[in-house]
């Protein structure tokens, strides 16, 4: 790109939907760039529409749209701008080509879990780019498990427009040799955009809430719930002496309707804002969620893991491996989860480990933008 200054960015991540890590590792990259001096955008890249949808798929979006999505949006109307116009085909995407854009970054999350991703094609490999000189950059993505099943003709596509990236980051160590071993390429292990944000830069998010509880609490942010995982929370919370507080759904009786049978109806999730105050107010917290981590160590919690087999587990173990945290990851069978309540996380340690990685993530970031 010569001499030729960046000033125009454009990050595409998964749609913003009901994900609460989503779209606050989106908010969280955006924020980094513009306080950086770039004029940074979100590319609001939608499912493709065109792709014929399942009746089952419109009860979701009828679902997400009324009891989750108007939450987040709200929060993304407000705190995730500027963005582009919606984008649902590959042909709007190709358009972008025409906005001067400087360079494009594709991250962070799950956007390089090809089997989850087929509503866009290749576009989180920046296959819509044209334009040789525009730079194109990978912060932070993840393939969300430590393989990728792919037949030979997409390996060696999304092979060869890797080879066309200025720069490759991923989110998990072993993301490094996926890079290697099936795409010929060499990346770089950084951190989620949540994490190159202090707590303190988050707490304008999080609006004042007066006469807070004096009971100390244990938070619980959990995905998939089981009778092993409430067992093992309510046993914590007896031990610490906490009350159990949840901040995923809840019920919320004035919206039963006269089918009790659409359960669906009968859940309200909390604002994003509610949901980051739950880290913030806990005593400690118990999660399944690879967010729901970083918020705990954002807020500097004590908290455990229950891993999400499900889910995948590299996601946790590479993060908590790399800021010497691997004791606070447990299984929905471990039975020693007890002796973790007698071993605080010594913060100052982590703080130290922590600050070297973001200094790293950060310049890597940078270095690859100018």
């Amino acid at each position: 790109m010569g001499n030729r200054k960046i000033v125009k960015v454009g990050i595409l991540t998964l749609p913003l939907k009901g994900n609460y890590g989503g779209v606050l590792q989106a908010y969280a990259l955006l924020t980094f760039l513009k306080k950086k001096g770039y004029n940074a955008f979100l590319v609001d890249r939608q499912w493709d529409i065109r792709k014929k949808k399942t009746i089952s798929y419109w009860i979701q979006k009828f679902f997400f749209h009324h009891f989750l999505i108007k939450n987040v949006k709200r929060f993304s109307d407000r705190w995730i701008v500027p963005r582009t116009n919606k984008i649902d085909s590959q042909s709007e995407m190709i358009n972008l080509n025409k906005d001067n854009f400087d360079a494009f970054i594709v991250g962070s999350d799950q956007v390089w879990r090809v089997e989850h991703t087929g509503g866009v094609k290749n576009n989180f490999f920046l296959d819509f780019v044209e334009d040789p000189n525009v730079k194109r950059i990978s912060y932070a993505p993840s393939f969300g498990k430590d393989s990728v099943d792919v037949k030979e003709k997409e390996r060696k596509t999304i092979s060869k427009l890797l080879k066309k990236f200025t720069a490759i980051s991923v989110r998990e160590s072993s993301g490094i040799d996926i890079c290697k071993n099936q795409f010929d390429v060499d990346a770089i292990q950084v951190v989620d955009p949540t994490l190159l944000l202090s707590a303190k830069e988050y707490l304008p998010i999080i609006e004042s809430k007066i006469n807070r509880s004096q009971t100390k609490v244990l938070t619980t942010y959990v995905l998939d719930n089981s009778f092993e995982k409430n067992e093992k929370i309510q046993e914590i919370a007896n031990v610490l002496g906490l009350k159990v507080k949840s901040i995923n759904y809840k019920k919320n009786p004035s919206l039963l309707l006269k089918k009790p049978s659409l359960d669906i109806y009968n859940y309200v999730y909390p604002s994003v804002s509610n949901w980051l105050r739950g880290f913030q107010e806990a005593d400690f917290v118990v999660t399944d969620s690879f967010h729901g981590t970083l918020f705990s160590i954002i807020f500097r919690k004590q908290f455990i893991v229950i891993g999400n087999e499900k889910r995948g587990m590299a996601r946790f173990q590479s993060i908590l491996s790399m800021l010497e945290l691997e004791d606070r990851l447990i299984t929905s069978s471990d039975k020693s989860y007890i002796d973790l309540l007698d071993k605080p996380i010594d913060y100052s340690k982590t703080e130290k480990i922590l600050s070297k990685e973001i200094a790293k993530s950060s310049d890597f970031l940078l270095n690859a933008l100018e």
